[in-house]
């Protein structure tokens, strides 16, 4: 050490209130370093980024002046929003797929299940051609044309309507066009189509039908095989389509005798009706008559006291002759019902009646007075002149006379 050189006086405390003093000048400091270095870091931080985004802007705005490609312009989406997307599509494609080759599967199963069932078909009808038609002129037809009873049986079975080969090569042919897209598309990994919704319908009809006539050709051929097993008899000198022709025409005939006979029983019957409603208009007709006659002979029983008959007079009442019309409206043998109507002072009165005629006695009584003066219950006993087509009598209330009363016989209108 040089002794010229000066010297900073180390500090050096002497008590305890200069080292508590003295830790906390040295604590301060401590954390203004601190701050301050803090402070410089963050300013040196801050123009880095300044710098750095002024560079990125720069690069920018000179791209844009360049002409960057079309696809600079537009921001691309992050690597695992891609990977999401892309991951997403694939998997509804597969979904797709799957869907898509499980349709296409289906309808293959069920194309092969019609194909079998057409080959069947084909193999029913070629097994009766070969048995059904050539008996109509072999000798084992012959055996069957010598029995009635088999040969009959035989031409039900051929006369039925089958489906023709015709038929069949249509039925295979449309088959096929139907499944020919859905296998190219199956046979293709990649190919997702959806067959048409039309096209299971159309191949279960087919399946349906193809079932339906191999069977009739099945039983058509079982039927013929049970009917030669029968047919034991030595072989008639016919063919057993000449026997089916026989057959035929005695069928014909036996219609036509049937037709006929129905006919003339029809006739016949319509006749034994017609005789019956004749009768019975005579019957109807005769009860008619005698009707006619018995109304007569008791409208001439009844003379003029029949119904509907009008008999007009007077009837006096207190000394005044009121003019009274009696009316008979109804006759059943010799009970009569009716009314009388009259005017006393001027005021028109009606009665309803009912009585008896008998001989030339007419017997009435008062049922109810309808309108203006008279007495229920009151009663007349008028004796008929047949000379001078009137009654005459007198009316009576509780055995009381009541006065004269006399009627003509009026033609109606009068």
């Amino acid at each position: 050490m040089n002794p010229s050189s000066p010297t900073r006086p180390r500090f050096r405390p002497q008590s305890g209130e200069s080292v508590k003093h003295w830790l906390f000048v040295w604590l301060l400091s401590f954390v203004l370093k601190t701050i301050w270095t803090a402070v410089i870091a963050l300013a040196c931080v801050f123009a880095v980024e300044m710098f750095r985004h002024r560079t990125a802007e720069s690069e920018s705005s000179r791209s844009r002046t360049d002409g960057p490609p079309a696809t600079a312009a537009v921001p691309a989406p992050s690597q695992n929003t891609q990977t999401v997307e892309l991951t997403t599509a694939a998997s509804i494609q597969k979904q797709q797929l799957t869907a898509a080759k499980f349709k296409q599967r289906q309808l293959l199963a069920t194309y092969e299940e019609t194909k079998r069932a057409l080959e069947e078909w084909e193999r029913e009808a070629a097994a009766w051609e070969n048995l059904g038609p050539p008996l109509l002129s072999n000798d084992g037809g012959k055996r069957v044309a010598a029995d009635s009873t088999l040969a009959r049986r035989f031409r039900a079975i051929i006369t039925q309507e089958r489906p023709s080969k015709e038929e069949l090569a249509r039925v295979k042919a449309q088959a096929e066009e139907l499944i020919t897209p859905v296998r190219e598309a199956f046979e293709n990994p990649a190919d997702a189509s959806i067959p048409l919704e039309s096209t299971a319908p159309a191949l279960r009809e087919m399946l349906v039908q193809a079932r339906k006539t191999r069977d009739t050709y099945r039983e058509a051929r079982t039927g013929v095989e049970g009917l030669i097993a029968q047919a034991t008899a030595p072989p008639a000198s016919r063919t057993l389509e000449e026997a089916i022709t026989a057959l035929n025409r005695e069928d014909a005939i036996a219609r036509a005798d049937y037709i006929e006979a129905e006919e003339k029983k029809v006739k016949d019957e319509g006749t034994r009706l017609v005789a019956e409603e004749r009768m019975k208009l005579a019957q109807v007709v005769a009860q008619n008559e005698m009707a006619k006659v018995r109304d007569e002979a008791e409208r001439q029983r009844q003379g003029l006291f029949h119904s509907g008959s009008v008999w007009k007079g007077t009837r006096t009442v207190r000394g005044q002759n009121c003019p009274s019309t009696l009316t008979i409206v109804k006759r059943e043998k010799d009970r009569i019902e009716g009314t009388v109507a009259w005017t006393y002072e001027r005021r028109p009165a009606t009665m309803t009646i009912e009585g008896t005629v008998q001989g030339n006695t007419v017997s009435i009584t008062v049922t109810a007075v309808m309108s203006g003066a008279g007495m229920s219950g009151e009663t007349a006993t008028l004796q008929f002149d047949p000379k001078t087509q009137a009654m005459s009598g007198s009316y009576e209330s509780q055995g009381v006379p009541g006065g004269p009363a006399s009627y003509r016989y009026a033609k109606e209108g009068e």
